[in-house]
């Protein structure tokens, strides 16, 4: 057959496999620099194809594992027919006598494809399409996105092939089996996508909350949700079941602890249902002592998820928290552990009330027991949350004493004005913020109070 037609065959099997290299390089070039806080500022007008791109971002190591196998059969087949079209061409040139010329036309043919698909396949099929790829990688993405998704469930046989193969190579040579080539996403990367995901429509704000609630749940320690000693309801250990029935049915708990002198010493828990068969036999005045069950202590720093471990380990859903003196800080129940994931928990038992409640653009009433982490998010605030980790508790030491009903406190331009008060508890602060013209002169705490 014609030289000639082999020579056009080798060309037109060149220029596919540089074409095929050069879509390749600039589809992986886009996904690896495609940014995807660029991709949700781009959804409204792509919306659909802007969130099915972070998909594809998300798991780009399928993509990536199938391109480069892609680029290497194509960067394969480039070489191939180079080399074709040159022996073509020496062989059209030169006549060949088949007795002598065996292996003569071999290297000049090599020689010539080489030199020229080289350089072409590094121009064309890799340098140019990355120099357009990261002009705007976003855009090559959404644009590409139809058939990039196609190629990727196409070559799906082909990675796990390679997959297989990979792990069974790295078993030989002792090393850890992982293809990934995507570090998992960080913590941020995780929380930006929620955010989207919300602005978006696609998780609602519980869902978005409940999210930000995990990552915070590990530096959660107990101090900051247990119920505060002074909001403890206790039972000396002679009180009798009928006074324990009565203080359960006044408060709606079902465990009680029980101190011996002093709250200091809490030597016991008793649980409501462990009550009913007195009061059946009706033996009310027997000392609760008779039944109490062994309390579970915890201290304060307590981080709360190793916590809720430990009341699955002990079967129990109530510990008293001890400070550094051994002394009762307080208790925390399994609901306020899972009440900083899902959010309040209202019983039966539970008078809803928002711990927020807004009087105007700048004034809230604020439970005093709400931390100031919260008080911050609710309020849009920058209130200093190191040294005390309730906003009774802040105001309790902007005051440095007990404040009387109706006495304010400032600190950074906002005003902080006692509103209720049982004993020496803080329960309702009244939180004004200054207009915006007005809240430089209320950079630093006053130290004083107002009537």
């Amino acid at each position: 057959m014609d030289p000639a037609f082999w020579i056009w065959v080798a060309v037109l099997a060149f220029a596919l496999a540089v074409a095929g290299q050069a879509l390749l390089s600039y589809w992986e070039t886009a996904v690896i620099n495609a940014r995807r806080s660029r991709l949700v500022q781009m959804a409204d007008e792509h919306s659909r194809r802007a969130r099915a791109a972070e998909a594809l971002l998300e798991h780009s190591e399928r993509f990536e594992t199938a391109a480069h196998a892609a680029e290497t059969i194509t960067e394969a087949v480039a070489y191939s027919a180079a080399v074709a079209a040159g022996l073509a061409i020496v062989i059209a040139a030169r006549p060949m006598d088949p007795a002598k010329d065996v292996l003569l036309p071999g290297l000049p043919a090599v020689v010539i494809g080489l030199l020229i698909a080289v350089p072409i396949v590094l121009l064309f099929g890799q340098t140019i399409p990355k120099a357009w790829a990261t002009r705007a990688p976003e855009r090559a993405v959404l644009l590409w996105l139809p058939l990039i998704r196609g190629f990727t469930l196409a070559m799906a046989p082909v990675v796990l092939l390679l997959g297989g193969m990979a792990r069974v190579f790295a078993r030989a040579a002792g090393a850890q089996p992982n293809i990934a080539t995507r570090a998992a996403h960080t913590e941020e990367e995780i929380k930006f996508l929620v955010e989207g995901s919300a602005e978006e429509g696609v998780l609602e704000e519980e869902e978005k909350e409940m999210i930000h609630s995990i990552f915070e749940f590990t530096e959660t320690v107990a101090r900051q949700v247990m119920v505060p000693r002074t909001s403890m309801k206790c039972l000396p250990a002679d009180a009798t079941v009928d006074q324990a029935v009565d203080l359960i049915l006044r408060e709606g708990h079902s465990r009680i602890p029980i101190y011996e002198e002093t709250v200091d010493r809490i030597i016991g828990v008793i649980h409501a249902k462990d009550l009913l068969p007195y009061l059946r036999e009706g033996k009310g005045d027997t000392p609760v002592r008779a039944l109490m069950r062994e309390p579970f202590f915890v201290p304060e720093g307590k981080k709360i998820d190793e916590l809720l471990r430990e009341f699955r380990a002990a079967h129990t859903q109530m510990a008293i928290v001890v400070d550094e003196f051994g002394g009762t800080s307080g208790l925390v129940t399994l609901e306020d552990v899972l009440e900083e994931i899902v959010g309040e928990i209202q019983d039966e038992y539970d008078v809803e009330e928002a711990p927020v409640q807004p009087v105007d653009e700048h004034t809230a009433i604020v439970d005093a027991r709400l931390s100031i982490s919260d008080v911050n998010e609710a309020l849009g605030l920058s209130l200093p949350e190191e040294e005390y980790d309730t906003l009774g508790g802040l105001v309790f030491g902007l005051f440095g004493r007990m404040p009387a009903v109706g006495e304010q406190v400032s600190l950074n331009g906002v005003d902080f004005v006692v509103e209720r008060t049982d004993g020496h508890r803080l329960l309702k602060i009244r939180v004004v913020r200054h207009h915006p013209e007005h809240e430089e002169a209320g950079g630093e705490a006053l130290g004083h109070a107002q009537s």
